[in-house]
């Protein structure tokens, strides 16, 4: 008997270092217009994808124990198994898209913490789109993908670059940039506001004034285009206005961060959440330690440097520049022919 095919695919979760809403999207109301940075981190879900004889999607969700969190752990195991989830809903609409007959059984294992704005469901659906165009073996180009994951959701675009990048059009564009000269370590705190839909509770609380231009995100990017470690000045999310009127533990969590030794906390947009950067581990895992006192749960990780698909836009930017060098010196007379 053949042995069954399976690919394993990450969903990384990211860090908006920039998020600067600019009002709802015009087309669509329901969505809003907003220019960020986006950071990807070493945390991640991992998806394994099997083929099925029958047209069925089977998802099961497992926990990785070994995540490091202080105090409670907030990873939500019995996430929805049916077509409510976005795994299932992104491998129902490329079916339904593409015309797809085939099914498959696909594994998640859970790390990224739910609640805490890090984007681990964007970043599965992502993967699911990844996954299954290898395994259904699907012509399904980039900018294909990229429709498909703007009718997904808001942030799922950008999972399929990964890496840095400038995020605009509501999450539907995403420019690859630099990453950080040197890997930053990252204490994520969360404030407990498990709500399902505490985004839109958010969005819905911002006022005209509120609303950025998306100049603070362009400058980060360009300290990053410069080869510069990104200036917490520019890390400003628009969300950090209203989040503590809708949750007021918020301004608690923050004082307890700063007291345990954080400085240059900043939100963890769409959060609810904070964020501490450092450049060395020790010092990120001793305010870690720290903040296992307070009852905000806590986690360290890292920023990486390329996602996938910035290594694929390089590896054929290489390729290109390698075959007009090729052709250039073909065209040239040699340093001896003369």
């Amino acid at each position: 008997m053949a042995e069954r095919l399976e690919l394993e695919i990450e969903a990384p979760a990211r860090l908006p270092l920039t998020y600067e809403v600019q009002g709802r999207r015009e087309k669509r109301s329901d969505r809003f217009a907003y220019v960020a940075v986006m950071q990807e981190l070493a945390l991640h879900d991992t998806l394994t994808f099997a083929p099925r004889t029958d047209k069925l999607i089977n998802l099961v969700v497992e926990q990785d124990v070994t995540l490091p969190l202080a105090g409670e752990s907030v990873v939500e195991v019995n996430a929805p198994k049916g077509s409510g989830n976005i795994i299932v809903r992104t491998a129902n609409l490329l079916r339904q898209v593409l015309g797809v007959q085939m099914g498959a059984d696909i594994t998640l294992t859970k790390r990224i913490p739910l609640f805490w704005g890090l984007g681990g469901g964007a970043s599965d659906a992502a993967a699911t789109i990844k996954g299954l165009r290898q395994l259904w073996e699907l012509k399904l180009d980039y900018a294909a993908s990229v429709n498909l994951a703007d009718v997904i959701g808001p942030h799922v675009a950008y999972f399929l670059l990964g890496g840095t990048a400038l995020v605009e059009d509501a999450g539907q564009q995403a420019t690859p940039l630099p990453p950080p000269p040197a890997p930053l370590w990252a204490v994520l705190v969360n404030s407990n506001a498990a709500v399902k839909d505490k985004v839109m509770d958010i969005f819905g609380m911002l006022k005209w004034y509120n609303f950025g231009n998306g100049l603070v995100s362009q400058r980060l990017a360009a300290s990053l285009r410069a080869g510069e470690r990104p200036p917490y000045t520019e890390m400003v999310s628009t969300l950090e206005w209203a989040a503590p009127i809708r949750f007021p533990e918020l301004e608690d969590c923050r004082r307890d961060i700063v007291a345990a030794g954080g400085a240059e906390v900043r939100y963890c947009g769409p959060g609810p959440g904070f964020f501490v950067l450092y450049d060395d581990q020790q010092a990120a895992q001793t305010l870690h330690q720290k903040l296992q006192a307070t009852p905000w749960p806590s986690l360290v990780t890292h920023t990486v440097g390329l996602g996938a698909a910035q290594h694929s836009l390089a590896r054929l930017l290489n390729k290109l520049m390698r075959r007009y060098f090729l052709a250039d010196q073909q065209r040239r007379p040699g340093i001896g022919s003369r």
